[in-house]
């Protein structure tokens, strides 16, 4: 997985309005570094879990799937 500050992979790097011409945001984890979510059901349980996946809901109903990725 990528974190970039990028719109698209040709844009410009946002950052460099803010940091300069240095600035960017480029980041790279790799998927060895994954790990299982051990407190999911607490996570879902969440006042702030519920009211996210109602946001996403409301702002992308046909795509929106109710499950964390």
């Amino acid at each position: 997985m990528t974190i970039t500050d990028r719109a698209t992979p040709d844009a410009p790097a946002s950052c460099w309005a803010y940091c300069g011409a240095r600035g960017a945001l480029e980041y790279s984890i790799g998927m060895d570094k994954r790990r299982a979510i051990r407190y999911l059901d607490r996570l879902k349980a969440s006042r702030e879990y519920r009211k996210a996946i109602e946001d996403l809901h409301q702002t992308e109903p046909q795509t929106a799937s109710g499950r964390a990725r």
